[in-house]
């Protein structure tokens, strides 16, 4: 969850350095809110396709955003230790979740 997290992370910081946007308060209507980051990711897709220069500050904005994958991709103790805990938590949740549907 913590490296899907880092990515999106990654992919809104991106989208909001280029398109402003996205750091005002909206001032749209629900319906339209829902198709703005879909229609921005296409915008910068359409724009990274074809702008060459993009690539390299596109480059140094993902290197610089994830010291993790930085170094190899691997945890250190206390990521390990929270994730562990994470999953027991969510574990017994799941576990009494199920006895009350038994009840």
């Amino acid at each position: 969850h913590a490296s899907t997290r880092n990515v999106i992370e990654r992919i809104f910081g991106i989208l909001k350095h280029r398109f402003q946007i996205l750091l005002l308060a909206p001032e749209y209507d629900i319906d339209i809110q829902a198709h703005i980051p879909t229609a921005l990711c296409a915008l910068h897709n359409y724009i990274y396709s074809f702008d060459k220069g993009e690539e390299d500050t596109l480059d140094i904005l993902l290197d610089t955003n994830n010291e993790e994958e930085a170094a190899g991709g691997m945890m250190d103790t206390e990521d390990f230790a929270v994730s562990s805990i994470c999953n027991d938590i969510a574990i017994a949740m799941w576990t009494d979740y199920q006895s009350i549907l038994v009840e």
